[in-house]
């Protein structure tokens, strides 16, 4: 009991998805202190009041913004259990769990909307009140995730969000340009819906990681011509040379002229 969780304490967090609360540790046989004391030794963490997860039992070698991660999904599954009524995980907290990036992204609360009901955000949740259509809420590892994710975010965080966002979105198959496009008009009246139209216009699906999404905006900020990505590179033989993942016009115009 003194080296990790007992057992039915195990067998708990399994069922939960990989937290438990104070009352499972303390029908599991643990008192108060016991688990404050876990707590300063770092056996168990935190993840919002009255839950927690044991370290241990997380993969080896994440690194620190993969276990950030995974301890929000945690918390996501906690705060949706505790929610009654109509709600779905939303917003970056949504786009996180459909596996996209999260750079640029605010973790510290979970992101939730609300379809009916009073929308009353705490330190864990912040809710959002919004009606949506049956096919706007999916599930995914059994949790109930809105599908409009990566359009919300972008409407409450930045342009460049979105740019890194609907990139991925693109690249991994999670969307499609015509897709973003139809999100995007539905929450045209939104407050910042101007630039997420913009970025879903910008969007490139050959991008392939968040640092190419993030130049190409800078490029684009300081006037330089859109560049063609991910361009193989080969002789007049036609055996490849070499692939870059920008090849700017000019450069391609004078390799054209070589050959």
């Amino acid at each position: 009991m003194f080296s990790g969780v007992n057992k039915r304490l195990s067998n708990v967090t399994d069922e939960r998805g990989g937290w438990f609360t104070r009352l499972d540790a303390l029908e599991a046989g643990y008192s108060d202190s016991e688990i404050r004391l876990r707590l300063r030794k770092g056996q168990w963490t935190r993840l919002c009041r009255n839950a927690y997860a044991e370290p241990d039992r997380l993969p080896e070698g994440e690194s620190p913004w993969e276990r950030t991660r995974r301890l929000h999904e945690l918390m996501a599954r906690v705060v949706i259990e505790r929610m009654s009524g109509e709600v779905a995980i939303s917003h970056q907290s949504a786009a996180l769990l459909h596996g996209l990036p999260d750079w640029g992204f605010n973790l510290d609360r979970v992101q939730l909307t609300r379809m009916a009901g009073r929308a009353r955000s705490d330190r864990t949740s912040q809710i959002h009140r919004s009606p949506l259509m049956a096919d706007d809420v999916v599930e995914v590892q059994g949790l109930r995730l809105t599908s409009p994710a990566i359009i919300e975010t972008t409407c409450t965080s930045s342009y460049e969000v979105g740019v890194v966002l609907c990139d991925a979105a693109l690249r991994e198959g999670i969307a499609t340009a015509e897709q973003l496009l139809s999100m995007a008009k539905r929450l045209q009246h939104w407050p910042g819906s101007p630039a997420c139209r913009t970025a879903v216009a910008f969007a490139d699906g050959a991008s392939e990681s968040v640092g190419e999404s993030r130049l190409r905006v800078l490029m684009a900020n300081q006037g330089v011509p859109p560049p063609k990505l991910q361009v193989e590179i080969r002789n007049s033989d036609g055996q490849l040379l070499g692939r870059v993942d920008f090849l700017m016009q000019k450069d391609l115009d004078r390799r054209v002229r070589r050959s």
